[in-house]
């Protein structure tokens, strides 16, 4: 997916092209009492984050940040 989605927002015109994508990626944990609830890995957040942050640095390209979660992006 995150291949798909970078790949989609490179081949933009030229002037909304997106260099640099940042997934992150929400999972949902199921608890004792069978109830689910969504989340994104905190060792993700910190790491995409610190990408990003890198790369906004450099002040080079447009920055792309998704989202999608386990039930509903595939």
């Amino acid at each position: 997916m995150k291949d798909t989605i970078a790949g989609m927002l490179a081949d933009l015109p030229q002037e909304e092209s997106v260099a640099h994508t940042s997934m992150f990626y929400g999972e949902h944990h199921h608890g004792a009492d069978g109830y689910a609830v969504g989340g994104i890995p905190m060792n993700t957040i910190y790491s995409e984050c610190e990408h990003l942050s890198a790369v906004a640095k450099m002040g080079t390209g447009r920055i792309g940040i998704a989202t999608i979660s386990s039930c509903h992006g595939f």
